[in-house]
């Protein structure tokens, strides 16, 4: 598998051929599911540098060659290669920092001087939209490990409050990151829902905040779409 990804990269880069780039991008998943397939969620040798590497490589072809869409495999690729990462040790700093750090890169592409850069703003809505899918990916694993008590509240609140300003920050120019966001505080508020239901006073105390904090986001969503909408008009014209 590695030969025959090596030999699609130097094919992909000496024909700048996109679709070449494409089948070295698919080739790398298919290494990486080999690996699975022989030791599966053990950690053996140098094997599993080969995902985060081989993601770099079709990266830097997607830029020589031109194929955008082969980028999004490199992104998935990274992207289940961290998910794997956590079935190791299944330690819940490893979804503390997947939060962390990948709320840190969502930011740091979405605001200046990084959102300028040329690098950054032919990459399209990829590189903002799947740093936050990482911060998803880890708010969905403290959710699961965190299930009742403050814990949970502090959780839930973060979660919501991340969407947010997701929408806020590339809400107007990434729909990626816009419906993942809806998505994200959807789920949020139904799984609260779900883990709170069990006594008329915790759900109550939970619809009651649930409503209150819906009418906020409701309201800044609404300020949002109409600043968005006003700035599309003022470019267009």
């Amino acid at each position: 598998m590695y030969l025959w990804f090596a030999v699609a990269t130097v094919s992909a880069a000496l024909f700048r051929s996109g679709a070449v780039t494409a089948i070295a991008g698919f080739l790398s998943w298919a290494s990486f599911a080999v690996y699975l397939t022989d030791y599966g969620a053990r950690w053996v040798g140098f094997d599993p540098w080969a995902p985060p590497v081989m993601a770099v490589v079709i990266v830097a072809l997607v830029r020589f060659t031109g194929a955008d869409r082969a980028r999004h495999l490199a992104y998935l690729l990274a992207v289940g290669w961290l998910a794997w990462l956590y079935t190791l040790h299944e330690d819940i700093r490893m979804a503390l920092a997947f939060v962390l750090c990948g709320m840190a890169a969502f930011v740091a592409v979405s605001l200046p001087p990084l959102r300028g850069l040329a690098f950054i703003r032919t990459a399209g809505a990829a590189p903002a939209f799947y740093a936050f899918l990482v911060a998803a990916v880890g708010l969905l694993l403290l959710n699961i490990e965190h299930d009742e008590g403050w814990p949970l509240v502090v959780v839930g609140m973060a979660t919501l409050a991340m969407a947010v300003l997701a929408i806020a920050l590339q809400g107007r120019d990434n729909g990626a990151v816009r419906y993942l966001a809806y998505a994200t505080f959807a789920a949020e508020v139904f799984y609260l829902a779900s883990v709170t239901v069990g006594s008329i006073l915790g759900t109550s105390s939970l619809f009651l905040l649930s409503g209150l904090l819906v009418a906020i986001v409701a309201w800044v969503v609404i300020r949002l779409e109409g600043r968005f909408g006003a700035r599309s008009t003022e470019v267009t014209e």
